[in-house]
């Protein structure tokens, strides 16, 4: 019985180091960022792509993804002189790695549930009325010589 115990003993010993050595490890992937939660609460240090440590069992890394999205929707507006355009609105966002976890902490992991493809949604919301703005200025004939002659790529922060 003893000689079980003695080759018993230091292999359980083994696999709870590498048990705990293997929890105290967390790999954040290129274009995230990991927000530490120590027993739930929001660390202020954000940890960066790579091989980083934590205390196992005390502390979490959850992983918020910070690479650029984008948001489609097509917008039916008129002109100043009441000429119906149908416009396509492409929204390319991201999270701000900086601020990412203040976006957990308020928001959560199911932000980009938040911003759907659908009218309650702020930011096609607010991308319809600047539309809309625009459009209200502008005849036809200004329209399709910005859109044809001169595209350019309005971009702004909202």
């Amino acid at each position: 019985m003893k000689r079980y115990l003695k080759v018993i003993i230091p292999i359980l010993m083994i696999i709870l180091l590498l048990i705990v050595l293997f929890a105290s490890i967390k790999t954040v992937p290129t274009g995230s960022v990991g927000v530490k939660t120590r027993f739930g609460a929001v660390q202020e240090t954000m940890i960066n792509e790579g091989i980083n440590l934590k205390l196992p069992f005390i502390e979490k890394i959850v992983l918020i993804n910070c690479k650029t999205k984008k948001i489609e929707t097509s917008s039916e507006s008129s002109t100043k002189d009441m000429q119906t355009v149908n416009v396509t609105i492409a929204v390319n966002y991201n999270v701000n790695k900086n601020t990412a976890n203040s976006l957990y902490q308020e928001v959560g992991l199911n932000y980009e549930d938040i911003i759907k493809l659908d009218e309650s949604c702020v930011i096609v919301y607010r991308c319809h009325q600047e539309v809309q703005d625009i459009l209200d200025k502008t005849s036809i004939h200004q329209f399709l010589l910005e859109v044809f002659i001169h595209p350019h790529t309005p971009q702004s922060e909202i």
